[in-house]
């Protein structure tokens, strides 16, 4: 299994470790409007195993954007049962005119990590997530 660079006792209380079979990721969590707002907007970069997870009180339709979001990044909507249900890969930045991406399905977190992550790690529908 790969984990990210820093430990769990050194994670920052706003991260989880968001584990899939064979990959961790150290995710900041966006939990606060404020923080669901911004979430990775006016990031220049964001660290290979390094992500955001935005927390739901319920599972619903939650549509996405990128505006003012400077890096391409692959978003992974999940179930309430912690389970893979949509998808979106490479989804490029956006700075004027920003479509909202919208899954078919509801869902209770939003995963969003560097574009290509979904890929190089083989992440399917259906695949269990621990956190």
């Amino acid at each position: 299994m790969i984990f990210p660079n820093s430990s769990l006792a050194q994670a920052k209380e706003k991260e989880k470790l968001v584990c899939f079979k064979n990959v961790c990721v150290s995710a900041e969590t966006a939990s606060t409007p404020q923080d669901k707002q911004r979430g990775l907007m006016f990031r220049k970069t964001l660290g290979e195993l390094s992500g955001m997870l935005f927390v739901n009180q319920r599972e619903g339709p939650y549509p996405f954007w990128m505006k003012n979001t400077l890096i391409p990044l692959d978003i992974i909507w999940i179930s309430k049962d912690r389970k893979v249900a949509y998808i979106a890969k490479n989804v490029q930045p956006c700075l004027e005119t920003c479509n909202p991406i919208k899954p078919d399905c509801p869902a209770q977190y939003i995963l969003e990590v560097n574009a290509g992550f979904i890929d190089k790690y083989q992440i399917k529908i259906g695949q269990k997530l621990d956190f």
